[in-house]
C-alpha cells in the first residue's frame, strides 16, 4: 500500500497542531496562520518552484516569532495577575518544558545488569565510600613507616627553642 508524503506530512502537522490547541495563547489568528502554513507546506512538497519554498521558509520564521510573542504575553499576564508569583513562574516553566520522555525512569545498568531497584546503586556507593578509607589505610601503613624514618634521618638535630612573648586578650582581638 502506497501512502504519499503529503498525507504523512498532513497527519504529522495535525498531530503537532492539536497538541497546542487547548492552550489559551492560541488565538484565531494563530490558528488561521497555522492552517495557511499547512497549505503552503502542501504546495512546497508538490512543486519545485524556489520562490514558493523561500516564501514558506520566511512564513515559518514569522509564524514562530508570532507564536513566541503570544506565549510570552500569555505567561507574562498569567504571572502578573497571580498571587504566588514564584509558584506561577515554576508552573509556567513546567508547562513549557514538560515532555513525555522525561517522565519515564532512566534505565540503569551496573556490571552489565539492568537495575530495577533504585536502592541498589545507593548501597553500592555507600559501601564504596565507607570501605575506601580502610583499603588506603592498610596500604599506607607500610609507606608511613618509611616516611617517618625519612623524617628522623633529616631532622636528627634537636629543634631550636621558641620564645613566645605573652599576649593579652586585647591584642588577640586586634589580630583576629
Amino acid at each position: 500500500m502506497y501512502i504519499s508524503k503529503s498525507l504523512i506530512a498532513v497527519s504529522l502537522l495535525k498531530k503537532y497542531y492539536n497538541k497546542h490547541a487547548n492552550q489559551s495563547w492560541v488565538t484565531k489568528g494563530i490558528k488561521t496562520a497555522c492552517n495557511h502554513k499547512r497549505d503552503l507546506y502542501m504546495l512546497c512538497i508538490n512543486t519545485n518552484n524556489s520562490m514558493i519554498k523561500t516564501h514558506y521558509k520566511i512564513y515559518c520564521k514569522i509564524l514562530s516569532k508570532v507564536i513566541n510573542v503570544a506565549k510570552r504575553q500569555h505567561f507574562n499576564n498569567f504571572i502578573k495577575h497571580s498571587k504566588n508569583k514564584s509558584k506561577t513562574v515554576w508552573s509556567a516553566v513546567k508547562a513549557e518544558t514538560s515532555n513525555e520522555a522525561s517522565k519515564d525512569k532512566i534505565p540503569l545498568t551496573m556490571k552489565n545488569k539492568s537495575i530495577k531497584n533504585y536502592h541498589d546503586p545507593v548501597n553500592v556507593f555507600n559501601d564504596y565510600f565507607i570501605n575506601v578509607t580502610n583499603t588506603y589505610q592498610e596500604k599506607d601503613r607500610n609507606t608511613n613507616i618509611q616516611a617517618l624514618s625519612n623524617l628522623y634521618s633529616v631532622f636528627n638535630k634537636p629543634y631550636l627553642q621558641l620564645n613566645m612573648a605573652p599576649v593579652n586578650a586585647k591584642e588577640m582581638k586586634n589580630i583576629i
